[in-house]
């Protein structure tokens, strides 16, 4: 963390963006990101908050790994859009756009879990990268917090799709 070259605020910021309790602060940004709301309130609320994380998470080493994401569609218009329309919007060499910071993981484990990937029954879209280049935020993470290894890449982040397929509920 000294070697990057880090401000406590730094550290602080990255901090609040990784802790769950009392409020998951990743989903309420994260929310805003996708959404298409862009009116001078979102720019005055988010934007500040968003410019301090991202010039934070800049500052640390980048990493290189195979990772994976998976999401429960959970009635979410973009996810229902994406999963409905799977071959077109996910279809060989097209470009696949995360505007928020997406957490990707290493561990298929927790990526195949259905805190993640939902029950057999549940809808849910796994995204699956051979060599995931982001952040590494674990050192981050408040002491209390049941953890799992993380990469963030900076958003936003365009990925090229090699292909797609659907298996049951699962795209």
């Amino acid at each position: 963390i000294a070697e990057c070259g880090l401000t406590d605020d730094d550290i602080k910021v990255i901090f609040i963006y990784t802790a769950e309790d009392p409020y998951n602060v990743s989903k309420w940004l994260n929310a805003w990101l996708t959404s298409d709301r862009r009116d001078a309130e979102v720019k005055d609320c988010v934007g500040p908050f968003f410019i301090r994380l991202k010039t934070a998470l800049m500052k640390l080493p980048r990493v290189k790994k195979a990772a994976s994401r998976a999401v429960i569609v959970n009635r979410i218009p973009a996810l229902m859009a994406t999963f409905a329309n799977y071959k077109t919007r996910l279809a060989k060499d097209s470009g696949l756009n995360f505007w928020g910071f997406a957490s990707f993981s290493p561990d298929d484990e927790i990526i195949n879990s259905p805190q993640f990937s939902g029950h057999s029954d549940q809808e849910a879209i796994i995204y699956s990268c051979g060599e995931l280049e982001g952040v590494d935020v674990q050192p981050f993470k408040p002491d209390n917090l049941l953890s799992e290894s993380e990469i963030l890449p900076l958003c936003p982040a365009i990925f090229k799709v090699h292909s797609s397929v659907k298996v049951g509920n699962k795209v």
